[in-house]
Formats: C-alpha cells, structure tokens, sequence
C-alpha cells in the first residue's frame, strides 16, 4: 500500500472518533502562514538583502497558481542560495531558495530581541531553532519565552567561486557607470574595441560594452582615469582620479574603514597619530594627484583627498556619507560579497581609528551614534565566524567582540598600541557567557567527574571545550550543540508590531534560511493543524509534508496535486 493510501485509511479512521475531530479544514498545502516583515535581511548568496527588495526583483515574473490568495514567484532558476541548519542534527549547509512569497498581512507580528542584539519581526507561528537541554526542535514565536536559548549561525562563508575580484571589478565599474556624471578615459585598445575617441560617460560606456559582447571587469584595466563632472553646459571637470588596480585594493579598503572611524562628510581625515596619516596620504597617491595633511592647531591634523572625484566615487561605490555623516552612516553593502581580504582589511582600518580594547569587560568594543552601521558591521563579523554583541542605546551604541574564541578570529589592529592590548585580552579571555556557552540537559548525561557533578548541581551552561572534557561516552548525545558553526543566544525580548504585507521564501530540504543573523524555519501550516489533531507529532510538522502526495511535492516543498483533510 502506498503511502497516500495509508493516510487516506488514517483519515477514514479518524473520522469515526469523535474526540478526535476539530472544526478545522484545509485544501491543498498551506506552506507559508509563516512569514517575516519587509525590512527583514536574508542571507542570500553571501550578503543580505530586504525581503521586500528580493521580491521587487522578480515581482514581474509570471505568478505561480496557489490556493492560498499569495504572491508566489519560482526563484529557482535565479541560483539563490542561503544558509540552513538541519534539526535535530545541528550541521549547517548551504540551501537553495526555491520560490518568493507576499501576502498581506493578517495579525500583529512579533518582534524578537537576541541578548546580543538581533531583532527580527515574524508572524507569531513562525518557528525558530530553539534548544531544549542538548536536542534542538523547533518553535513558534508567539511560544517562545525570554530566556529559552536559540541556535544561530556563528559562521556565514562566503560564496567562492573564483572570480570574487573579477565582480568586485564589475560591481565598481556599474555603479560608477550609473551616474552619468563620471567620466571615463580609456586606453587605447579600449578605445578601439569600443570605437570611441576621448572620454565618454558611464550609461554610454555600458551600453557599448553590451554591444560589443566586453564584460565590465574587462574593461576595468583600461581605464586610465576617472573624472567627476557635471551635465551642465560650460561646467569646470573636477581633478581627475585612478581606480586602485588590484594590487592597491586592500589598503584603498584600509583607507575607506579609517574614514568611516575619523572621517567627516568632506572626506577629511582627522587623528593624531602620524604614522597613519603618512600611510594614508601614501595610498591617496596612488588615486589622486595631490592629498596632503593640513595642520591647523590646536586642532588635530587632518588628512585632505583634495579631490572631489575621489569623494564622489567613495559616496556613489561605497555609500559614504557627504552629510551628517556620525549619523546617517551605514556599512557598505559591498563588503559583504568583496573579497575576505578587503573586507578584514576595512573592519581592521575602521577598528584602528573606533575601536578599543576594554579590560574591564575583557572585550574589543567600538562605539557609534549609528546603531545601523554598527547592526551592520555586526552582521559582516560572521564571514569571519564572529559572533559579536550589540548594546542598542537612544545616544550611543555599542558593539563588544568577547570571549577568546571570537578575539582569536577578529581582523587584528594595526595600530601597535592596541595590539599589544588586544594580544594580552586574549591571552588571558575565557569564553563570553553571551554566545559562546552550550545548552546542556545534565540529567540525561553521567556526571562521572567532579567538575561535570559541579555544573549538574548548579545548572550552569558550559563551553564547548569544558563539555567535551565532561561528556566522556555522551560525546554522541551532545553533538547537536557542537557545531562550530552554530553559537546558541538567549531571548532577550518580545514585543508586538504591525506591518501591511509579510514575505516568506521556499527553501526544500531543511526548510529554514538565515535572516538578521537568526535561523528561521518556513514551517508548513497544515502538517501544523494535523499535527494538532493527532494524525502526525508535533516534531515532525514542517518537515513531514503529510498533505504531499507526489514524489516531486515532496522535494520541491510545494503542492502540485491539491489534497483535502478534514480533521
């Protein structure tokens, strides 16, 4: 008998006991009553983008049919790939986005705080990777508790495939094209590939690189300048600047994170520390003709581009602020798909000017008046498997790198003062209680030592190593919480808010994705409601798919054939 035989048989059964039946019914397969707000991050091909925005991107494609009143779009040709956690195991792997969902939404959402910072709104029956003792499962918001322990990625890799500097080429070039202020001067065989004389503007310069079949980043090598002029007539062309070639890339990055540390919205860069400044100046030689550092004591000395095309280019490429700039930085979008190199080399260039070495709280901080920059920069730690914490204040927030395992993995200062300083933290760091210890359930364990009876007696969560020097022939029982890829944070709050549409996407396989640095699951809504009469468990709603006949239902995690339950 085939598997929808048998359910068909369960089904009969069931309706003949009373006690069993609820006034519940559903046709076909309700996948996506779980849903998160529009301004909600994915982790989509190694950077983040808006649930809302990943939707404008194919809301022109032809919808798919579904019973549900939803917007559906088939993403599956798009290669979109994210991060999933499979449960109860705990490994992480890579996972392909299948289809985009919108629906309106119907009921307040909730909104959940981390203890290190994360926020994120979902519908209440959105389920999270929750861990009960040392067994992860699932659970919806509106169930969850301050307290209860989530399992989130430490670890986001990044998507190599090879040609990571040839994109990070193709994606300057198309957003300085993008403004058709910038004027390009090619060389000579550019010219004659293209058929151009002189300088040409970037919309130009894109469509002839379209016509003659040259990819951007080819181009990129053959530009000798760059110059930022405006549309109008008999209008004076600013000083010209270089691209940095390939071979300059990470200090032109080491520059950009000092200027989001010490910069001002002229692009000026302030401190008094005069060996920086002389490398600064250094690598603006390679870009523009004159920098300088200018003294006007009892000011600090400032370091000057003198270039109004090198700023521009810094505000159009990198999205530098030219005013307010304490307050209305963010991080730029680019790092998180740049080279690992260029991104270390901006959060070590930015740590030297922001950061600091707290010994009080054993921690590396930064502070900023943009919570956003520093919600950013927070989310770029975890290419490099750094689980930072973010203290959220009306003035002034706060970002704290703690706990030896992430000050091992942290882009270290050049800045030799606080080297030394970071050296010695974390000679002496211990793990940060926040998110780097594992949830243990003692009573299905054998405390056989003194030190495991300890923890047993006290109910305390150890780290990682003090687990594995405690387990002994448990180490099996305790693998789920072992990942190194996988930290565990407490429910800090929850609170409720209101949105007017509400996205979710289709992830087969493990059925959950990375959003706002938190595992989510896209839970399917009728394995919940026949789950909730009796006819599958509770731990197997989601991933069960008891309404999915069909063989290709069941691997693409949509419905093909509608189904009817009556429960």
């Amino acid at each position: 008998m085939g598997r929808k035989e048998e359910n068909i048989k369960k089904a009969q059964a069931l309706l003949h006991l009373k006690e069993r039946i609820r006034n519940i019914g559903t046709a076909a397969h309700i996948d996506h009553g779980k849903c998160v707000s529009g301004d909600t991050r994915i982790w989509v091909n190694g950077g983040w983008t808006r649930a809302s925005d990943l939707w404008d991107r194919f809301a022109t494609q032809e919808p798919v049919s579904n019973p549900h009143g939803a917007d559906v779009r088939n993403v599956t040709n798009a290669s979109m790939w994210t991060r999933s956690i499979e449960v109860p195991s705990g490994d992480t792997q890579f996972a392909q986005i299948s289809h985009i969902w919108r629906l309106k939404a119907t009921e307040a959402l909730v909104e959940l705080e981390t203890r290190d910072g994360r926020r994120v709104k979902v519908t209440p029956e959105h389920k999270f990777v929750v861990a009960s003792g040392h067994h992860l499962g699932f659970r919806d918001a509106e169930s969850l508790r301050n307290g209860e322990m989530l399992a989130v990625p430490r670890w986001l890799p990044s998507l190599e495939n090879g040609n990571e500097w040839l994109e990070l080429e193709s994606e300057i070039l198309t957003r300085l094209a993008s403004d058709a202020r910038f004027l390009f001067e090619l060389d000579g065989e550019a010219c004659a590939l293209l058929g151009v004389d002189g300088k040409i503007r970037g919309p130009t310069m894109v469509q002839l690189c379209e016509r003659a079949g040259i990819p951007l980043h080819g181009l990129y090598a053959h530009i000798r300048r760059v110059t930022y002029r405006l549309q109008k007539w008999k209008t004076k062309s600013a000083s010209p600047m270089n691209l940095p070639i390939r071979s300059s890339l990470e200090r032109t990055f080491r520059f950009l994170g000092l200027l989001y540390g010490d910069g001002d919205g002229n692009g000026f860069l302030h401190g008094a520390d005069e060996a920086i400044l002389a490398e600064v100046v250094s690598t603006l030689q390679a870009l523009v003709p004159r920098p300088a550092i200018a003294r006007h004591p009892p000011r600090v000395p400032r370091v000057e581009m003198r270039s109004k095309t090198l700023l521009m280019f810094l505000h159009v490429v990198f999205g530098y602020p030219l005013r307010a700039k304490a307050r209305t930085m963010v991080l730029p979008e680019i790092l998180h798909r740049a080279p690992l190199p260029l991104a270390a080399a901006f959060i070590q260039g930015y740590l030297d000017a922001d950061g600091g070495v707290e010994r009080g709280r054993r921690a590396v901080s930064a502070t900023s008046v943009s919570a956003d920059f520093l919600d950013g920069l927070q989310l770029l730690l975890l290419r490099f498997g750094v689980r930072a914490i973010l203290m959220r204040r009306k003035s002034s927030s706060t970002l704290y790198i703690s706990g030896k395992k992430n000050l091992q993995r942290l882009p270290q200062f050049h800045d030799s003062e606080k080297l030394l300083s970071m050296r010695a933290l974390g000679a002496k760091a211990g793990p940060s209680y926040v998110v780097d210890l594992v949830p243990v359930n003692w009573a299905e364990l054998r405390t056989s030592t003194w030190k495991s009876r300890m923890y047993a007696h006290l109910e305390q969560k150890p780290s990682p190593a003090s687990l594995l020097s405690m387990v002994g022939p448990d180490l099996a029982e305790v693998e789920p919480v072992l990942n190194d890829e996988v930290a565990f944070v407490e429910v800090r709050s929850l609170r409720r808010t209101k949105e007017e549409y509400v996205y979710d996407l289709s992830v087969p396989g493990p059925r959950n994705f990375v959003a706002e640095g938190l595992f989510v699951h896209n839970t399917t809504l009728s394995d919940s409601l026949i789950a909730g009469a009796g006819m599958i468990s509770e731990e197997l709603a989601g991933s069960q798919l008891f309404m999915d006949y069909d063989e290709q239902e069941q691997a693409r995690g949509i419905t093909i054939n509608a189904a009817i339950a009556s429960m």
